[in-house]
């Protein structure tokens, strides 16, 4: 139902339920709602490990919502591709890290639980720029380290945020 703001859709198996989160986040709920994948749904997990952990979902969420193109370039650090258009977030306070605000004002600072888009991957220059709502942040690919994939959170990461979905995977091991 429209009119309602919970469904529950139970799911026989992990595979069947990763499908389905993924149908929701990238499909069914845009479609139903005219929510943003990247801005307006959070899909949030008890567990970083497990076929519904954050690893998997990420990695499935990230070859759903933002293939592999020749038009995006990418980034890798131990294991994980950074891609232009990836959801990711910080994951440790940097008071040094230069961010522009729309208005052009400049600041430094990104911190813990920051949630944003990476927007521009420089190879040649080494700079990549990650717009946090009304700011674009620059890193050096050494910072890359700070990052995660955030299209899939734990349930930890996420206190204290605020989303207007929320898709959360329960498994009954």
């Amino acid at each position: 139902k429209k009119d309602n703001d919970f469904f529950f859709p139970p799911r026989q198996s992990d595979a069947l339920s990763l499908q389905t989160v993924g149908e929701l986040m990238h499909t069914r709920l845009p479609k139903a709602y005219g929510y943003s994948p990247l801005w307006d749904i959070q899909v949030i997990a008890p567990t970083r490990a497990g076929a519904l952990g954050t690893a998997a979902l990420n990695a499935h969420l990230q070859t759903l919502l933002n293939p592999a193109s020749p038009d995006k370039r990418e980034a890798t650090f131990m294991g994980t591709v950074f891609r232009e258009g990836d959801k990711v977030m910080q994951i440790r306070n940097n008071y040094d890290i230069p961010y522009t605000r729309d208005d052009e004002s400049k600041n430094t600072g990104v911190f813990n639980g920051d949630i944003g888009v990476i927007e521009t991957i420089d190879r040649a220059s080494r700079p990549l720029f990650i717009r946090y709502e009304d700011r674009l942040a620059e890193y050096s690919f050494e910072l890359l380290e700070q990052l995660e994939l955030a299209y899939a959170i734990t349930v930890h990461k996420s206190q204290g945020s605020e989303f207007e979905a929320v898709i959360l995977p329960l498994m009954n091991y």
